[in-house]
């Protein structure tokens, strides 16, 4: 079956590439350094992420709250320019979709819970 892209699609993926390249490509080196959130749909007490630190060897510490249950955690990491994985020193593996411009950082869930962080 052949797919048909119309321009309009086809304009966003333009801009959305564009848009990844100017953050400085796709790597997770591009997220190395402390991050704080600034906001987040649709409460701290459902989903956040007050702060996240990701090393340059791909650790990571962050204080975080999925479906209202509050944790401090560290592990590793793995980002790719749309998905960030978190790997908990505890175990699991967690997948959230990412995205970075200049110094913010929005992370989701996919269920329409988002950290909106900006560099500290």
């Amino acid at each position: 079956m052949r797919v048909r892209r119309t321009p309009f699609r086809f304009g966003v993926e333009a801009v959305m590439a564009a848009s990844v390249l100017a953050a400085g490509g796709c790597t997770k080196g591009n997220l190395i350094g402390n991050w704080e959130m600034t906001r987040c749909v649709p409460n701290r007490e459902v989903f956040s992420i007050e702060r996240i630190e990701f090393a340059d060897g791909g650790a990571y510490e962050a204080n975080i709250c999925l479906d209202g249950r509050r944790a401090e955690e560290a592990g590793r990491y793995d980002f790719d320019g749309f998905y960030l994985y978190l790997m908990p020193s505890g175990g699991g593996r967690r997948k959230f979709d990412a995205f970075r411009v200049g110094s913010s950082l929005e992370i989701g869930d996919g269920k329409e819970r988002r950290a909106y962080l900006r560099r500290r």
